[in-house]
């Protein structure tokens, strides 16, 4: 016998091979405006093994558009010591973790076009990711989407999600969502999925799959760089907002190890950096100040800023929250104050009482605030919280987490570190955290016309949801 069930996408909770199906499943209606993308997911299990494979099919729908719908397998690797639910993939042999905490590639980090069937061993858990897209064009109205599983040819059960596609079309978020992105583009190198030099194709891709979540990358390139330009013009072609351009290359600060630079050579710099921006038609560039500076290092990086400041560079520096004997925000603030344009803050408490006055008073002086982390791996219920409503009720300005793939070992497939996205050879491969991020960011684009009609934005965590659901209803209230 064959048992699925529906469970709840956006989660910290893992999934394992020895989850139980619920005693009384659960109903579920997804509600989604016209143009956004959602997460559903379901688990299978059966008391004997299965070839099993699952067809998405719409059973009702309203108009003419429908919405489209892409499943992935949830695969489970070992990281850190845990085996952990995380990769959302086609192939279920991507990657097979064993019993003794190793991860066997066996298609050698590729994945193929289309889900393919799984093998289910009996009394196993399996997990799958149902990605709902729904058009601007789709009508408003009630449709249901039915997931086969099937045995051959045989439908062994048979999950049902009812969608209610609302009728309005969400506005843009009125804060700006970037990653912080490390890669280098490198046209001399063949694809290799161990490193940060990216051939064309897999820049390209990699904006692709970010512009797709709603999400824009930083610059990592160097700006005297041979590929600078190749870089900018890449991502002009992609659709990808290069005005206002954020460079996390483009020193403003100055490194504690590297001694004194020479005001005259990085003014040149800066010069040859604005005459090629200027190129591309970019009227702002900001670089990026000393990462984390605290305490004596942040003085010494003043002529530089001022330097930048005297060519509308803009300034943007970074600093966490940690215990009081190095809270190295109060250290920004009490050293740079307005001296710099954007502060990108890491924290691991936001209601810590005295830093909502300080990012109060940095915002008086009109100065922006972002909100970056590298916490959130394993983690999606957590991103969707702070990237979303959390940082929005803060007045943040934008949010950008490190890293969209920063590996954190000799090799990104042994330790993924805070990476959102795996760079597998046939494209970039997503995770349940790089999902939470997205709907996050759906959040927040909720919030804002539920407050332009008069409503309020929920204020706690809590059950996300149930949040959402909430605002839902509010606007459809006030709006009807």
């Amino acid at each position: 016998m064959l048992n699925a069930w529906i469970v709840t996408a956006i989660t910290d909770e893992h999934i394992l091979p020895d989850a139980k199906p619920p005693l009384v499943p659960d109903g579920f209606v997804i509600k989604t405006a016209k143009g956004e993308t959602c997460s559903a997911s379901l688990c299978v299990r059966s008391d004997r093994p299965l070839a099993l494979t699952a067809e998405p099919t719409m059973k009702q729908w309203t108009g003419d558009v429908l919405p489209s719908i892409e499943l992935h397998h949830v695969a489970r690797w070992w990281q850190d010591g845990k085996l952990v639910p995380e990769l959302l993939v086609n192939d279920p042999g991507f990657v097979e973790p064993d019993d003794k905490g190793n991860n066997e590639f066996l298609t050698d980090h590729e994945d193929t076009d289309e889900i393919q069937p799984v093998y289910l061993p009996a009394d196993h858990t399996r997990q799958y990711w149902v990605t709902i897209n729904v058009p601007v064009e789709c009508t408003a109205g009630d449709f249901t989407l039915a997931i086969d599983l099937k045995n051959g040819s045989e439908i062994m059960d048979q999950v049902t999600y009812m969608i209610q596609v609302l009728p309005f079309v969400l506005p843009p978020s009125p804060m700006q969502h970037l990653f912080f992105y490390r890669a280098h583009l490198d046209t001399s190198l063949p694809p290799v999925p161990e490193r940060y030099h990216k051939t064309n194709f897999e820049y390209r891709d990699d904006l692709r799959n970010m512009k797709a979540h709603g999400i824009t990358p930083t610059l990592y390139e160097h700006p005297d760089s041979p590929a600078f330009e190749s870089a900018i013009a890449i991502r002009k072609h992609e659709g990808i907002p290069i005005d206002p351009l954020y460079l996390t290359r483009l020193d403003v600060g100055l490194n504690p190890g590297w001694g004194a630079v020479d005001l005259v050579e990085r003014e040149l710099t800066y010069l040859r950096t604005l005459h090629k921006c200027a190129k591309f038609g970019i009227k702002q560039v900001f670089g990026y100040a000393t990462d984390e500076a605290f305490g004596d290092d942040i003085p010494p990086q003043f002529p530089y800023w001022e330097l930048a400041r005297k060519h509308d560079i803009g300034i943007q520096a970074t600093a966490f929250w940690g215990s009081s004997a190095n809270n190295h925000i109060r250290d920004l603030w009490d050293q740079a104050r307005n001296r710099i344009d954007t502060a990108i803050l890491q924290q691991g408490n936001w209601w810590t009482a005295e830093l909502p006055e300080i990012i109060q008073s940095w915002q008086d002086m009109g100065v922006d605030i972002w909100r970056y982390s590298s916490r959130e791996h394993l983690k999606p219920a957590t991103a969707r919280y702070r990237f979303g409503l959390e940082a929005y009720r803060y007045g943040a300005s934008g949010t950008c987490p490190y890293a969209y793939q920063a590996q954190g070992g000799p090799s990104i497939w042994m330790s993924r570190g805070c990476s959102y996205a795996l760079p597998a050879k046939t494209g970039p491969i997503n995770t349940r955290q790089m999902k939470g991020y997205e709907t996050g960011i759906y959040d927040v684009r909720y919030a804002k016309p539920l407050e332009s009609l008069g409503g309020i934005c929920p204020v706690t965590g809590g059950d996300l949801y149930a949040n959402r659901e909430a605002m839902v209803g509010e606007i459809m209230r006030r709006m009807f």
